[in-house]
């Protein structure tokens, strides 16, 4: 759990900010006598320090939300949650650039939002990690509960793939021009059309 600000602090005794109510290990627990509100914000790649598209495009408005429901006119339970996004090609492209793993990059990146959200006084209850040990259980157990209730199908698709580098490349890496008009890309298609 990310650590009041000053502001944020100075924000709820002024406003009579409604505090929210914890269990014993100190997390946000449903209530049955007000709402319960779970906002989320776009969880932003670690590719990159964070810009104003990261606020203002998803954080700042969710926060905003988040402090209303808190204040009323009804004072909901309120959890609000972000955290980075650790996993695909942006990650291990910028790992390569700035020669360090992917991890480290991981490590550098989160650290660097997470102190940037706090000095904008982005007030999340939780910001966390794609790669955390509890993250992956829970996306497995979803994937699992999916599966066995027949919700996915499998579907074979053609990859790009890098003899020199020896790694898939993402299509958005992939250049060409279209098979169809030979104009530059224009219209969504798989990559190895090119």
């Amino acid at each position: 759990m990310l650590t009041e600000s000053p502001g944020r602090r100075k924000i709820r005794e002024e406003v009579e900010l409604s505090p929210q109510v914890t269990n014993a290990e100190g997390k946000i627990v449903p209530l049955s006598d007000r709402p319960n509100i779970l906002i989320t914000s776009a969880l932003p790649y670690v590719n990159n320090a964070p810009h104003l598209g990261n606020i203002i495009g998803s954080t700042l408005s969710a926060d905003v939300f988040a402090r209303y429901s808190r204040t009323g006119p009804v004072v909901a339970q309120v959890l609000y949650i972000c955290g980075t996004d650790e996993y695909g090609t942006t990650t291990e492209t910028k790992a390569l650039e700035e020669g360090m793993t992917p991890s480290d990059l991981c490590d550098k990146y989160h650290q660097i939002h997470k102190d940037s959200y706090q000095w904008f006084d982005i007030g999340f209850d939780h910001f966390g990690r794609t790669t955390t040990p509890k993250q992956t259980e829970i996306c497995q157990e979803i994937f699992t509960a999916l599966y066995d209730n027949g919700h996915l199908t499998e579907h074979e698709i053609e990859q790009v793939y890098c003899e020199k580098d020896a790694r898939f490349l993402a299509d958005r890496f992939v250049e060409g021009t279209c098979p169809k008009c030979g104009s530059a890309v224009g219209t969504p298609f798989y990559s190895s059309d090119l």
